[in-house]
């Protein structure tokens, strides 16, 4: 047998070689399932068929023209960073599943139980060994999730819920709306060349800005982006995005094309019922809609804006698919789209600064372990018994000691966190001093305490301990979710810090560990029967829940809510507020305010043409 340890270190190392012999299948079967998760995740493909505009309201764009025919991988359908976040989640559900139903045989039993099978559970085997479980487990996650009907629509329902969450497909399609309605400024040797093509004399006074009219407008700008997309697409790395998309480009450019002649021949005919000069055709047109030939003439205007502007729609799908499936940074898409001609703005939402949160959480630990060591120390020196009835409630060795301290400070770093995220869920609310309805401190508090407590839960059993004894120790978590949420609403009304606000948390804190000690370890209030260790572990408690409380509001105040760098929608909901501004999954795009591309505008102020 292969000696692992042996061959890498030069020595001998048992136990190591142990694991790897009782366990190397739990790593081949973590491998596998990213690589499983990752593909599977980028399932199924999808149809971009103008779903957001049902979604948004009304539309008059007939969806037979501006939907994308291809079906797009989720991949491409939403920013990268979106995508790869939510894959992340996906791939760390499976290796969750994956590792508890491998080391815990009872989940096996519970689901067989679950599932109603009628034979008893003596006439079947279980796998019993961690080799057998894994390879089941491997089995179970990666041919059933994909086959049995069960766990076909288990999985079908959570791939859905991750889906929407990265903005799939919506990304593109609310990308796409949005670059539909914005200033286009075309590539100035594709406006030139299209320029001098045009025909027609109120035409190309619109493009020329001497005149305004809404259908000349969007019919130039439909045939420019058809060429910039069409040249964008030919030059994709992408070889699978050019066969999904090229068919498209192909039909929609032939619609283009069978409607050129239509659109040219109305141009012709609206230059002799028009003036030489109209400030804006659309206002001319109607100021004679009495007329009866102004009125076919104005409704077959409209027709015609329709499908230019569906065809303008799909063009605007096409590209914003493109992009997102090339360009993987935001400050690429923003100069990919404007290099395209679309003056739009792309930054990157605002997310936490880890940076501030790895701050709070260290000051958190330092509160925590100092005091720690020093109750650990004087358990040590002075000699206490600890009863074997505390044994489960009160730590007494320094390792002991430490790993509850760690686990407490994690747990309060959690409940910020936490805070943060329900903040940012109501931000949009208080932009421009808007108000939100909800309780959203104690929802803080409410969310803080479930997770945490199941945290707990599972931590308080693994090391042997009940259960029952971490519904009272969750309850310092929510204290902190609580003033975590409080010190955002100081700091979005430029309320300035707070120290007094800091020590009510540590005394609030405090107090409740005081409580929660009592409730754990005291029972029938008999004074004399309180054993000393009891007394100490009170007072050790008490004083680090304090110690966290005080370290929290300092550190967060100092770091995070009043900080002059953080630009978070929890702490600044302002961010989100502009008009013009459209939050899609983890992008800010908005209006450009200099022209859509850097070279110069073009230059077509010559004559009138004919």
């Amino acid at each position: 047998m292969i000696d692992f340890p042996q061959i890498l270190f030069g020595v001998p190392v048992p136990w190591l070689q142990t694991a790897i012999l009782n366990y190397w299948i739990v790593a081949v079967g973590v491998i596998a399932l990213f690589f499983f998760g990752s593909y599977h995740f980028n399932t199924p493909n999808y149809a971009l068929s103008g779903g957001s505009e049902r979604a948004a309201g009304p539309s008059t764009l007939d969806p037979a023209i501006s939907r994308i025919n291809g079906l797009a991988p989720p991949k491409y359908t939403t920013t990268r960073s979106q995508y790869q976040r939510f894959m992340l989640k996906y791939v760390i559900m499976l290796e969750t599943a994956f590792v508890v139903m491998t080391f815990s045989p009872e989940v096996v039993k519970s689901i067989y139980y679950l599932s109603g099978a009628s034979v008893p559970t003596g006439q079947i085997h279980f796998p019993e060994t961690v080799t057998e479980r894994a390879i089941w487990s491997l089995f179970i996650l990666t041919g059933l999730l994909t086959s049995f009907p069960v766990f076909r629509q288990v999985d079908g329902f959570i791939l859905r819920a991750l889906h929407k969450g990265a903005n799939v497909p919506t990304g593109v399609e609310q990308t796409a709306q949005y670059l539909l309605i914005v200033e286009y400024e075309p590539n100035q040797t594709i406006g030139s060349d299209i320029f001098t093509g045009i025909r027609t004399h109120h035409f190309r006074e619109v493009i020329a800005e001497r005149e305004t009219g809404s259908l000349e407008r969007t019919w130039f700008e439909l045939r420019c982006i058809r060429e910039s997309v069409k040249k964008y697409v030919l030059n994709c790395p992408i070889p699978l995005l050019q066969s999904i998309i090229q068919s498209d480009i192909d039909d929609a450019g032939q619609r283009v094309d069978n409607l050129r002649d239509q659109i040219f021949n109305y141009f012709q005919q609206q230059d002799k019922v028009l003036p030489d000069y109209v400030e804006n055709i659309d206002d001319f047109l109607m100021s004679q809609i009495d007329k009866p030939e102004i009125q076919e003439f104005t409704a077959q205007r409209r027709a015609f804006l329709a499908e230019v502007q569906a065809l303008k729609l799909r063009f605007c799908r096409l590209c914003t698919l493109a992009v997102f499936a090339v360009e993987q940074r935001p400050e690429r898409i923003d100069m990919r789209l404007k290099s395209l001609g679309f003056g739009v703005e792309v930054t990157y939402l605002p997310r936490w600064h880890w940076e501030a949160i790895f701050i709070v959480g260290l000051c958190v630990i330092l509160s925590t372990l100092i005091p720690s060591f020093i109750y650990a120390a004087s358990v040590d020196n002075l000699g206490f018994s600890v009863p074997a009835q505390y044994r489960a409630y009160v730590p007494v060795d320094p390792k002991q000691v430490v790993m509850w301290a760690l686990m407490a400070a994690a747990l309060h770093t959690l409940a910020v966190v936490v805070a943060l995220a329900v903040k940012r869920f109501y931000a949009p609310k208080h932009a421009h001093g808007g108000t939100s309805d909800a309780p959203e401190n104690e929802i803080c508090a409410a969310v803080s305490y479930m997770i945490c407590l199941t945290i707990q839960i599972a931590f308080v059993m693994m090391s042997g301990n009940p259960a029952r004894i971490a519904f009272a120790w969750a309850l310092l978590p929510a204290i902190t979710g609580y003033f975590t949420g409080k010190y955002i609403d100081k700091s979005r009304l430029k309320r300035p810090l707070s120290h007094l606000r800091s020590w009510k948390q540590a005394g609030v804190t405090g107090a409740a560990s005081f409580l929660a000690s009592i409730v754990t370890l005291v029972h029938g209030f008999q004074i004399a029967a309180i054993h000393p260790i009891v007394y100490i572990f009170i007072l050790y408690a008490t004083v680090v829940a304090a110690s966290i409380g005080f370290a929290i509001g300092e550190s967060f105040q100092r770091t995070y809510s009043h900080s002059k760098w953080t630009e978070d929608p929890a702490v600044n909901p302002d961010i989100l507020g502009r008009s013009d501004r459209k939050v899609i999954g983890d992008l800010i795009i908005q209006r450009w305010t200099e022209p859509a591309t850097q070279n110069a505008r073009l230059n077509l102020a010559q004559g009138a043409g004919i």
